[in-house]
């Protein structure tokens, strides 16, 4: 992170070229800690998901793991990161920041933690 803006990694589904999500489990089990990028699409062929090496990343609303982070880029080209945890209530996220999407490139030069 440099300042108050996210980077966030451009990786993208095979079936829909969407900026995926960061999912990491949150529930006890062999998932738990453990983050995966996913389609953002829930339904259809897509499925995609890769395993990602991240440390664990924690709410800074509620302090709790989140299980949800994601970026989006919109119209005029300002991106925002979303992130969210299991303690959010019936809120969509529990914040947001300026974003950055790199390239696996560089992400790879930056030596910086894809989130937060």
């Amino acid at each position: 992170m440099d300042g108050d803006v996210t980077n966030f990694r451009d990786i993208r589904c095979d079936g829909h070229g969407k900026l995926c999500y960061i999912k990491t489990g949150t529930k006890e089990g062999p998932s738990k800690g453990k983050s995966f990028f996913i389609c953002p699409v829930a339904s259809g062929p897509c499925r995609f998901y890769e395993e990602v090496d991240l440390k664990a990343v924690m709410c800074p609303t509620h302090n709790s793991l989140v299980e949800l982070q994601c970026a989006n880029v919109a119209s005029d080209g300002k991106a925002t990161y979303f992130f969210r945890c299991r303690d959010r209530g019936s809120s969509p996220w529990c914040g947001t920041r300026p974003a950055r999407i790199l390239s696996s490139e560089e992400y790879a030069g930056s030596q910086r933690s894809a989130v937060m």
